[in-house]
C-alpha cells in the first residue's frame, strides 16, 4: 500500500503537482462527515455492525 502511495505520488510530482495535507478545516469536516455516515451505517447494522466498529476502534 505504502509503495504504491509513494509511486503515485512521485507521478504526480513529474507533472508538477504537490500533494499537501488537508487544512484543519477540511479535515474536521471529512471527520463530521464520517462520523454522520457510520451513524446512518449503525441504524440498519444493528448490534453486528457495532460490534465490527468496536473492534475496529480496538485496532
Amino acid at each position: 500500500w505504502e509503495e504504491k502511495t509513494k509511486w503515485y505520488h512521485d507521478e504526480i510530482a513529474k507533472k508538477g503537482m504537490k500533494v499537501q495535507p488537508p487544512s484543519p478545516a477540511l479535515a474536521a469536516g471529512f471527520k463530521k462527515i464520517g462520523e454522520q455516515l457510520t451513524a446512518d451505517w449503525l441504524k440498519k447494522a444493528g448490534a453486528d455492525g457495532q460490534a465490527v466498529i468496536d473492534a475496529y476502534k480496538k485496532m
